[in-house]
C-alpha cells in the first residue's frame, strides 16, 4: 500500500472555520459527476471506488492561524477566501491531497498547504485529523478562491470521484467582500480570584452585502505570559450588528487581545485579590 498524504493540524476543537455548513455522510463522494446515475453501485461502492469521502465543508473569509508559538491571528486578503473540507480515505487507491480540486464555472483551484507562508498545520481550532496512511484515516483540504465566487455546480474533484456541494456552501461562496466594524469590546474593570470574566464583542458590518467576521483572541497575563484562547466567528447581516459573548474560565488572566483582519484592541480587568 503506497502512503498517501493528506493535510493534518496539530491542535483539537472547532472554531475558526467551525459554525460548518457541511453535507452528511450519506451526501459523500460519488464516482460520476454530482447527481448522475452510477448503475447499480451503492452509495457505499461507490465511495470505496473513489477512494474518498468528504464531509464537514465550511466557508471562510479568512483562516485564524498561529502566527507565532503563542499567539494567534488571521490571515487572508480582502478579496481572498477559503473552503475546508474533510477527506478520508475509503481503502487503498486514495488519492493525494494535491489530486483534489474545487472546480466551478469552467474555474479550478487546487488544495493548498501553506496560506501567506503559514501551513495548513498551523491552523487554529480545527479538529485533529491522523495523516492519511490507509484504511480510515483522515486529513483536512484547504482550498484558497476569489471572493466572491460564482459557485453554481461547484464541486471538491479528484480522479475517479467528485463531491458537489449545496446550495449553502455555493450561497456562501458566492457572496460579495464587506467590511466591518468593532463597535465595542471589553467587560468588567475588575473581577475576583476564581471567578469567570465575561468578555463581549460588538460587531457592525458596514457594507451591503452579509458577512463573517473573523477574529482570533489572546490572552495574557496571571501565570501565562502569552497564549491562544479562541477563535471568533461571527455572522453579522449587511448594515446590521452582531454581538459574540465568551467566558475565560477563571479571574487569573488580566489582558485579552483581540486580532482581526483591520485591527488590533486589547481588553484590560483587574484581579482582585484578599
Amino acid at each position: 500500500m503506497r502512503r498517501r498524504r493528506f493535510l493534518t493540524t496539530a491542535v483539537a476543537g472547532v472554531g475558526a472555520v467551525g459554525g460548518c455548513l457541511g453535507q452528511s455522510d450519506s451526501e459523500a463522494a460519488t464516482t460520476g459527476p454530482a447527481g448522475s446515475s452510477n448503475g447499480d453501485e451503492s452509495p457505499e461502492d461507490q465511495r470505496e471506488t473513489a477512494g474518498a469521502a468528504i464531509d464537514d465543508v465550511t466557508v471562510a473569509p479568512e483562516i485564524v492561524v498561529l502566527d507565532s508559538p503563542d499567539s494567534i491571528g488571521t490571515f487572508g486578503e480582502r478579496g481572498d477566501q477559503f473552503l475546508l473540507a474533510s477527506a478520508a480515505s475509503t481503502g487503498d487507491g486514495s488519492p493525494d491531497c494535491d489530486e483534489f480540486a474545487l472546480e466551478t464555472g469552467g474555474e479550478t483551484y487546487g488544495s493548498v498547504d501553506a496560506v501567506d507562508g503559514r501551513r495548513v498545520a498551523q491552523l487554529w481550532n480545527v479538529e485533529e485529523r491522523g495523516t492519511l496512511y490507509g484504511d480510515d484515516q483522515a486529513g483536512w483540504l484547504l482550498f484558497q478562491c476569489p471572493k466572491p465566487l460564482d459557485a453554481d455546480d461547484a464541486a471538491i474533484t479528484w480522479p475517479g470521484g467528485e463531491y458537489a456541494l449545496d446550495d449553502g456552501v455555493a450561497a456562501e461562496l458566492a457572496r460579495p467582500t464587506t467590511t466591518f466594524e468593532v463597535v465595542e469590546y471589553g467587560g468588567p474593570e475588575t473581577i475576583a480570584v476564581g471567578e469567570e470574566i465575561p468578555i463581549t464583542l460588538t460587531v457592525r458590518n458596514t457594507g451591503d452585502a452579509d458577512g463573517t467576521f473573523v477574529g482570533g483572541l489572546n490572552i495574557a497575563g496571571g501565570r501565562v505570559a502569552h497564549a491562544p484562547e479562541t477563535a471568533v466567528r461571527l455572522e453579522v447581516p449587511a448594515g446590521e450588528t452582531a454581538t459574540w459573548s465568551y467566558e475565560h474560565p477563571d479571574g487569573d488572566h488580566m489582558s485579552f487581545i483581540l486580532n482581526w483582519r483591520a485591527g488590533r484592541r486589547t481588553y484590560e480587568t483587574e484581579v482582585e485579590t484578599e
